[in-house]
């Protein structure tokens, strides 16, 4: 008898300790969902998920459909048990507008007895679960329903169902999407390194990553042609209202070099650079030739391609410049967004592509182009 009642107590203090951690226990969150905000009269939905998982990918875009059409009653968490590391490597070239987080010991896993991916579970506002199975089963109209039976439940508040648990003591992102209140503002991180990002989130355009990356854009230039000092080479978040992104950098610049502490020099050098001539016009893409939605970054690239989304001549000159570790030049002026698709690693096919595609030639040539210097 007393054998059974010690392990009756056991178990009270193993299922005591997981309450106390709420349902779903997160490491950190790679970033916040651009699509709907976390509140406690929101039922909780959990995708696990893995980068190797290809189906995962697919029924996340599902869930991002959902998660748009019910950003009221509804919020949605990207679950995976790898590792930052992973994740961050994944997301540029596959993107999502959903919140992200990582279970890094793997115990919401564990308790919901995840073996298969894709998989969800759903909790209604005071915590308990209400659905569970493979995220394409939950259809608009049995979501609907079970937002309406569950509205009035009571509730326990979302963070008392997701709780942040640093395992690390690393920096997670905030869940709340940040909401600028002046036309530029300017951060400076010195402990992030590795995020590069650019989007247009609403009103705003919102830049983050290296100071020299975001001088390269602002300044149609490649980062190659900025100089600046690796420890003063920090980590930049930008918010700026689209009009004076695309029509005031000198005003952005301007705010960061104040941010910053430092200033700007520029001079001329002569070497090699490619040169780009636009040789049919017409047979530039449009805006839409890739929707990847509202939101969403406009540039992928990783070891082979460059993908980019509504983005102009000049911006994709200095991008495609810092691939290539040379200057990009071109008489061509045009600042109409348009959409690009084109490998950078081998120059051979890249040339193929950029006349075949789009009419433009690529050669290799000596020239005079512009230095800016930052100390």
């Amino acid at each position: 008898m007393r054998q059974k009642t010690g392990y009756i107590f056991i178990c009270f203090f193993i299922c005591l300790g997981s309450f106390a951690f709420g349902q779903v226990k997160v490491s950190e969150f790679i970033q916040a969902s651009r699509l709907s905000e976390p509140g406690d009269d929101k039922l909780v939905f959990i995708d696990f998920w893995a980068t190797w998982c290809k189906p995962c990918i697919h029924v996340s875009k599902y869930v991002e459909t959902l998660q748009e059409q019910f950003s009221g009653d509804f919020y949605a968490v990207s679950l995976t048990k790898e590792s930052r590391d992973v994740v961050t490597r994944f997301l540029p070239k596959h993107p999502s507008r959903l919140a992200v987080a990582i279970d890094m010991e793997g115990e919401t896993f564990l308790k919901h007895g995840i073996t298969t991916l894709p998989y969800g579970v759903l909790y209604n506002t005071k915590g308990d679960v209400v659905w569970k199975g493979h995220p394409a089963d939950l259809t608009e109209n049995r979501l609907r329903s079970l937002i309406r039976r569950n509205r009035n439940k009571g509730r326990k508040g979302f963070s008392n169902i997701v709780r942040v648990v640093e395992t690390g003591g690393g920096e997670y992102a905030s869940l709340e999407t940040y909401r600028p209140e002046r036309p530029v503002e300017v951060f400076i991180n010195r402990s992030k390194t590795s995020e590069n990002l650019l989007y247009e989130n609403g009103k705003y355009t919102h830049f983050a990553g290296k100071l020299d990356d975001l001088v390269a854009l602002l300044g149609r230039v490649s980062a190659v042609q900025v100089d600046v000092r690796e420890n003063d080479n920090r980590f930049v978040e930008v918010y700026a209202l689209n009009d004076i992104w695309r029509n005031g950098p000198e005003r952005i610049l301007g705010e960061v070099y104040t941010a910053t502490g430092l200033n700007a020099h520029t001079l001329n050098k002569e070497g090699e650079v490619y040169r780009l001539t636009v040789k049919d016009p017409s047979r530039l893409w449009d805006a839409e030739q890739l929707d990847w939605g509202r939101d969403s970054p406009k540039f992928l690239v990783d070891d082979m391609q460059i993908q980019a989304d509504n983005v102009t001549f000049p911006e994709l000159l200095a991008r495609l410049g810092s691939l290539l570790g040379a200057p990009v030049v071109s008489s061509y002026k045009d600042n109409t967004p348009r959409d690009w698709k084109l490998q950078h690693r081998f120059f051979d096919l890249m040339k193929n592509q950029l006349y075949d595609t789009y009419g433009i030639e690529i050669t290799k040539d000596t020239a005079v182009y512009t230095m800016v210097i930052l100390r």
